[in-house]
Formats: C-alpha cells, structure tokens, sequence
C-alpha cells in the first residue's frame, strides 16, 4: 500500500519552480527575488522565466556516439593487462619497413633536439635568455612528438 502511495505521489508531482517569480524594490533600493509577491515594496515587477528545455534524441545520439568512440579510443590506448584492446607486442602484425624507417628517423630527430638542447645549454648556459630557452624546449618537444 505505502508503495502505491509513494508512485501516485511520484507521478503527480509538480516541479517547483513551474510558478511566477517577482523582482520587488524597497524604499532604499535593494532588489529581492522573491515567488509570494512583494510584501511593503515600492517597486513590483513579475520576471519570466524561461522554459527548460530538453535536449532532442538526435542531440543525445549524436552524444551518447562521441562517447562511445572516446572510450573505444582509451581502450585502444591501454595495454591489455589493464583492461586496453591494444594487441601485445607478441601478438601485433610486424610493422613495415617503411614504417619502422618512420620511427626511427622521429627518434632520430628527437635525439637530435635533445642533443643541441643540452650542447647550448653547456656551452652558454649563462647568456641563454628565456626566448632561446623556449625555442629549445618547443624543438625538442615537436622532434619528440609530445607537442
């Protein structure tokens, strides 16, 4: 019975803020929100409110499919032991040799980067203004990939 009751209360439940809402100014100028009407105020004035709206089943589709490719993306990027779809190195086709020469000219230029990095850093650490400092860490952090 007290289950009925609660579902009957549930379903006929009105939301709370569906009334009216009035912008009431005293004599000294302080404005109050108020939803009962405006109690010994100079000023009375009804504010309407704007209707919520509810996103379409479009937009929530389109939603629910970005989010769905986001985590097939994250769990590409996992290693399988923590729960990826990423194949092990045991398991993974071999990489071409067009495409290992890739990687290892990128390693190439990011040791490069590194290298001229630290040799300026050694050679004139004390004349290096931020400007060539950053240049440096920006040319090692595009040859690395990481930016």
């Amino acid at each position: 019975m007290r289950l009925l009751l609660l579902i009957l209360l549930a379903c006929t439940a009105l939301p709370g803020h569906a009334g009216k809402l009035f912008a009431c100014r005293d004599a000294r100028g302080h404005v109050a929100f108020v939803d009962r009407g405006c109690p010994n105020a100079g000023e009375r004035r009804e504010v309407a409110l704007a209707e919520p709206t509810t996103p379409s089943k479009a937009a929530a589709g389109a939603d629910a499919k970005q989010i769905a490719a986001w985590e097939q993306a994250s769990r590409a990027r996992l290693p399988a032991s923590l729960g990826g779809t990423s194949r092990s190195a045991a398991t993974a086709a071999p990489r071409s040799r067009s495409a290992r020469n890739d990687r290892n000219d990128r390693n190439d230029a990011c040791t490069n980067a590194r290298v001229a990095q630290a040799k300026a850093e050694r050679e004139r650490s004390f004349q290096m203004g931020f400007d060539e400092r950053r240049r440096l860490s920006d040319a090692v952090l595009s040859a690395c990939g990481l930016r």
